[in-house]
């Protein structure tokens, strides 16, 4: 499943450019979330801090959760969400709670 991406907004809005590397090494380009939602998404990526629980449900893959705690604008960017993800995040942060929790123990491991 090839999930694409096209949008007018695409080429008017500076990409949010960061050192994380996503998918092949390259850059991830955070510009196709909702502006609210790009700092939480760069925080959990970049630095494993779980983001709030509309964006957990996503990255736990929780569909029912997503939708159930989603705002107005997240509920209509669902699919730019999910597609940002698919395409863009390391595929080991995102997909189940066991992938995110290994993913936040990378940043955060348990003390001995």
């Amino acid at each position: 499943m090839n999930i694409t991406r096209r949008h007018r907004w695409e080429t008017v809005l500076p990409a949010l450019r960061v050192e994380a590397v996503g998918k092949e090494g390259k850059m991830i380009n955070y510009s196709i979330l909702p502006e609210h939602m790009r700092e939480g998404a760069q925080r959990w990526i970049e630095n494993g801090i779980y983001p709030g629980d509309f964006l957990t449900a996503v990255i736990h893959n929780d569909l029912t959760g997503a939708v159930g705690r989603a705002d107005h604008i997240n509920r209509n960017r669902l699919h730019d969400i999910v597609s940002f993800f698919y395409n863009d995040a390391p595929h080991s942060c995102w997909g189940d709670p066991e992938k995110t929790k290994a993913w936040h123990e990378k940043f955060f491991p348990e003390a001995p």
